[in-house]
């Protein structure tokens, strides 16, 4: 008797983007809070495979120019990928590894244009503003009653180290959302002050010091990517209040404050040997010298500063089987601490232009759409606001090649997602 392939389309391909979101937002709770193994986080690959193959199973079409430009630069990047591996090859294992490593957000943000509409987007923006304040009272009890910050404050979303970087990508995204809104008068004064004034003493309670950056940028974005409004002055004034609050804390907690608006400092500590001053400084990777370095000691020929030392070549997980002996002899070197190291050692010039492609694909795309009608603008501007906010993550640290990632590209997408099939 004939097996029959049983479709989960009944099931829907959306609950498992659901179910991936769900686990990118919550991961660190239930490894930090609940005792859940960190391997809990391949849920969310599982969920994206399964939703891929049975997309794979389905007919196609349907999709409008830019989403399929979208997707067939994804395919693209693709095939340069494992085409340039084939030059440098290695391992099967640390191939498949480093395409899932590197590509699961575009095939994500591939299954959220074709499968996600305007509901689903308006479901996750009025989400995300009540678990700002969920995650503000959660903050609250962790640094009153815990002592906690710094490093280890991420309210929802941990308490061990490094748990301050999805807290970042989580306040760039909610912050951003409300402050296009209130843009667009879909949002109340009082709320966006608020907002802006928690949001800056978190930051600084969680010693997130290049928030107030990411957030310089975004201010940009409002005044020179919008049309005139006289919101923009109230923004203006609300942001500056907000930026003299979050100093204020930022000042009492932590003694280097006082370099905090030297921008001598920010570039001194961005080009030094070390991450900071507090490691080591014996030639790391660091923000501004990755190319420095890499170029130095790993990619001294013009074609391996091209495509680099191949994708997963590099790679580095909690499964040792995909700890590449790359990461195990030069870990100490810090450059899985940073996308833009991580990506040019493995992937060279050609990895750094898709990378960064991708995201002013999304910027051009979004800026040509008949998206600029009222109907669509909130959603218009939150994907072109990330969008130049992405390229600032590159540089800044890997977050967006963590869980906090998928939160990222989930808005990026949704200018995508609401202008509909046709």
């Amino acid at each position: 008797m004939k097996m029959k392939w049983i479709s989960l389309t009944h099931f829907k391909i959306k609950y498992f983007i659901y179910i991936a979101i769900f686990f990118s937002v919550f991961y660190r709770t239930f490894c930090d809070f609940l005792g859940a193994p960190s391997a809990i986080r391949y849920i969310i690959d599982i969920c994206i495979l399964i939703a891929l193959v049975e997309d794979i199973a389905k007919p196609h079409g349907g999709m409008n120019k830019y989403k399929t430009t979208i997707r067939n630069y994804t395919l693209l990047f693709l095939l340069i990928s494992v085409l340039t591996y084939l030059l440098v090859y290695q391992s099967v294992v640390y191939c498949i590894y480093g395409i899932v490593f590197r590509f699961r957000y575009y095939f994500f943000s591939y299954l959220l244009i074709r499968y996600f509409t305007r509901e689903d987007i308006d479901f996750f923006v009025n989400f995300f503003e009540k678990l700002f304040y969920v995650n503000v009272v959660a903050i609250a009890v962790e640094y009153i009653a815990f002592g906690l910050y710094g490093d280890y404050l991420g309210g929802i979303f941990g308490i061990t180290q490094g748990c301050n970087g999805y807290l970042n990508i989580f306040l760039v995204v909610s912050v951003t959302i409300s402050i296009i809104k209130f843009l667009n008068k879909q949002e109340k004064l009082k709320y966006l002050i608020i907002k802006i004034v928690l949001t800056f003493g978190i930051a600084s309670i969680a010693e997130l010091k290049f928030f107030f950056a990411e957030f310089i940028v975004l201010l940009l974005f409002t005044i020179f990517f919008t049309g005139f409004s006289w919101k923009k002055l109230g923004i203006s004034i609300i942001s500056i209040a907000g930026f003299v609050v979050g100093y204020i804390v930022f000042s009492r907690m932590y003694s280097y404050a006082d370099s905090f608006l030297n921008i001598d400092s920010w570039i001194k500590v961005s080009t030094s040997g070390g991450y900071a001053a507090g490691y080591s400084g014996f030639g790391e990777f660091n923000r501004l010298t990755f190319l420095q370095v890499a170029n130095a000691r790993f990619l001294k020929s013009t074609f391996s500063k091209m495509i680099g030392l191949g994708i997963g070549n590099c790679g580095f997980s909690s499964i040792e089987l995909f700890n590449t002996p790359f990461y195990k002899t030069y870990s100490g070197l810090r450059y899985q601490w940073f996308t833009s190291a991580h990506l040019y050692l493995e992937q060279g010039w050609l990895g750094i232009i898709g990378f960064i492609g991708y995201f002013a694909l999304v910027f051009i795309c979004s800026n040509r759409k008949d998206s600029k009608s009222f109907e669509y603008r909130t959603y218009n501007y939150l994907s072109k606001a990330l969008s130049i906010l992405g390229v600032l993550f590159f540089l800044y640290n890997n977050s967006l090649t963590t869980e906090a990632g998928f939160m990222f590209y989930l808005f990026l997408m949704a200018n995508f997602v609401i202008t509909g099939n046709s």
